[in-house]
């Protein structure tokens, strides 16, 4: 059986626009299932959290799940990586919260990989996100496969080969 992996890699730089130690705190909090963990403003953001709702049920239900992220903060900025499993929801989300929480101008992107410990139909593509204060925009490389193939002219013939 093979072992399936999503990876990805980015430095996040400190600037006097939004503070990345929140992002990292959020990443802690999520990694812990502890809201207590977050800066206090991503506190009173979720206290719906609070009154009723297990912030690991809010994990498993709106944050799919859990994932191994890996984040290292320094004088340089926060790098935030996957050696194995992330879950590209729980930095999405962080980053995101935070540009808005301090309507950060500009953006963050980065990509990510998904592979496997040896070769397997299904365990290879990656994707995209766009992350602003405003929106966040996935694109994946299964998406896109999909689309273009349902928008081609011979889309009803049998394909040449295999794919899932």
């Amino acid at each position: 059986m093979a072992n399936y992996y999503t990876q990805m890699s980015i430095e996040l730089k400190p600037s006097s626009e939004w503070d990345i130690r929140d992002i990292d705190r959020i990443l802690l909090a999520i990694e812990e299932e502890n809201l207590e963990q977050a800066p206090e403003w991503y506190q009173a953001d979720h206290q719906s959290i609070q009154e009723g709702i297990e912030f690991s049920t809010y994990i498993e239900n709106y944050l799919e799940g859990s994932g191994s992220i890996n984040h290292t903060i320094s004088d340089s900025g926060l790098w935030i990586y996957s050696e194995e499993s992330a879950n590209i929801t729980h930095i999405v989300h962080a980053i995101h919260q935070t540009m808005n929480h301090y309507n950060t101008p500009g953006y963050v992107a980065f990509e990510w990989s998904y592979s496997a410990s040896k070769p397997m139909l299904d365990a290879f593509g990656g994707g995209a996100v766009f992350i602003s204060a405003e929106e966040c925009l996935y694109h994946t490389t299964g998406n896109w496969l999909w689309e273009t193939i349902k928008a081609h002219p011979d889309q009803q013939q049998e394909s040449r080969n295999e794919t899932r």
